[in-house]
């Protein structure tokens, strides 16, 4: 579901994304909960900029996903997730919600 938060906020946070030049793109989306609806759970699904002939590791996915983790202040408790690979299915759920993507690029 759409994140809901005011467009300050949007540009705070992808303020911060900007920062890392790993990042190919990014959603922003909010996890419809059954419980506690008044604490907004959200996630982060992002896709890295790694070039085709390049070797990738799962290792240096997981370190991105924990520096955003932790170099990143956030609206609320979020979920940060790699959509790459694996993960296809999720990223096209995320493209799909209105004002889910973030302008990591001018």
């Amino acid at each position: 579901m759409p994140h809901g938060l005011s467009a300050e906020q949007v540009e705070v946070l992808t303020r911060q994304l900007q920062q890392f030049p790993e990042l190919k793109r990014a959603y922003l989306v909010r996890k419809q909960t059954v419980h506690y609806q008044e604490h907004p759970l959200y996630i982060l699904a992002f896709e890295r900029n790694v070039p085709f002939w390049k070797f990738d590791s799962a290792n240096a996915m997981q370190m991105l996903t924990h520096r955003l983790g932790q170099e990143v202040a956030y609206p609320g408790e979020t979920i940060i997730i790699c959509v790459d690979g694996e993960n296809k299915a999720f990223r096209r759920k995320c493209r799909a919600v209105a004002d889910a993507a973030l302008q990591l690029r001018s």
